[in-house]
């Protein structure tokens, strides 16, 4: 599969300036595909910054990946790093 704009979401806006925002993605692909350069396209546009926290959802084993967003600029996307696994039971 590939990135979709729709299956990014606001979990929890910044209570304030300077705080971060947690994030919500579902996808059939792994982690290691979403994690990948380059796939979150235009998380930038849609407000991801770098520090946000995105929990990630692959729904094909089911898993949930927790990460923190490295790098984020408006060209041409955002990139993270593993900082927990929720494993499925």
């Amino acid at each position: 599969m590939s990135y979709s704009q729709q299956n990014l979401f606001k979990i929890n806006p910044a209570p304030f300036a300077g705080a971060w925002t947690i994030w919500g993605y579902k996808s059939a692909d792994s982690f290691a595909t979403v994690k990948a350069a380059n796939y979150l396209a235009n998380a930038y546009d849609m407000g991801v910054r770098v520090g946000d926290e995105i929990h990630i959802l692959d729904t094909a084993t089911p898993a949930l990946t927790i990460a923190m967003i490295v790098t984020c600029t408006n060209a041409p996307a955002c990139t993270m790093s593993q900082t927990g696994v929720v494993p499925s039971t």
